[in-house]
């Protein structure tokens, strides 16, 4: 029985290192970089110098139901009549992050007994600061340097 526990509490382990490895690999490719001055990019405003390789050049179009038959065919992401535009790249950016820290909120007790190896193996380096405040923000937990995120 304590094979079993010791075995399944290992599988564990190894999977949410995996999980929070392919969270940070995926955005650390799509991710706009921090600014030479630190500033970290806003994905909500829109129009970001992004990972141009990552995003498709094309723009695809999507179609919005009108009851009076008008063509509201507008391009993904180019929504004008709200007050942003906002990317496919930023939206789906925004949409993993929030995936990130959800798991992180949800699994947070799991996650915490196996907290010194994610910092060793995942979190540690040079993490995008818009990666580690969403899964350390799900977590409720101060950055590794001591200071609220």
């Amino acid at each position: 029985m304590g094979a079993l526990l010791a075995r399944a509490l290992e599988e564990s382990k190894e999977l949410l290192k995996l999980l929070f490895k392919s969270f940070v690999d995926v955005l650390t490719e799509r991710l706009p970089p921090v600014s030479a001055d630190g500033e970290i990019p806003n994905l909500r405003a829109g129009d970001l110098n992004v990972n141009v390789a990552a995003h498709d050049t094309e723009t695809a179009t999507m179609e919005i139901d009108n009851e009076n038959g008008a063509d509201n065919s507008e391009p993904n992401g180019q929504n004008t009549n709200k007050g942003y535009n906002v990317g496919e790249l930023e939206q789906w950016c925004l949409c993993t992050l929030g995936y990130l820290k959800s798991f992180s909120r949800q699994y947070a007790t799991e996650i915490w007994s196996h907290i010194a190896m994610l910092d060793e193996e995942v979190f540690a380096g040079d993490i995008h600061p818009l990666i580690q405040k969403a899964a350390f923000s799900g977590l409720c937990r101060f950055t590794s340097e001591g200071s609220h995120l």
